[in-house]
């Protein structure tokens, strides 16, 4: 893939991370997409490059796993891609009462949404600072202002990532 400047989007291959990805497209962003392994992120990728004769370039990761965040970085800045834009967008929900939950579960949800974000951001952040305009999107939730039911982890990592 030849050079160029790219938005980075998490979570990209279903939910809001697609619509972000369309919209970005849309507006002729080259980008570099990341989800969990699946077929889902290649059609969307192939779509997107027919649709808007945009470069996109696929990163299959699991963010809950320090090392593949790491080999994510790694990966980009071995391929010189320069980067614009960071949509921290990948991430868990739960819906069961707490007592009710697992420790592993919860464990995986604060992984990816406060982990991975942290992380992610602090990696790409002089490759961001590389360039005359960028931005970091993190994606939080309504939920980061109020209570809701079987959601205190959820809502737990989305305050934390309103307020970082």
């Amino acid at each position: 893939m030849s050079s160029g400047i790219f938005t980075l989007i998490t979570g990209a291959s279903e939910g809001l991370g697609k619509a972000l990805a369309l919209e970005c497209a849309n507006r002729k962003m080259n980008l570099i997409l990341v989800a969990l392994p699946g077929k889902e992120l290649f059609q969307l990728a192939g779509a997107l490059e027919r649709s808007f004769q945009i470069k996109v370039a696929v990163f299959e990761k699991d963010l809950t796993i320090e090392e593949e965040c790491s080999s994510l970085y790694h990966e980009i800045v071995e391929q010189k891609w320069e980067i614009n834009m960071l949509i921290n967008n990948a991430g868990l929900g739960n819906c069961c009462a707490f007592e009710d939950g697992q420790l592993a579960g919860f464990q995986q949800l604060i992984k990816l949404n406060i982990m991975a974000t942290t992380m992610l951001t602090r990696l790409f952040i002089d490759l961001l600072k590389k360039q005359k305009k960028s931005y970091i999107l993190n994606v939080s939730s309504l939920i980061a202002f109020f209570n809701l039911p079987n959601k205190q982890v959820y809502g737990g990592t989305k305050s934390y990532i309103y307020y970082f």
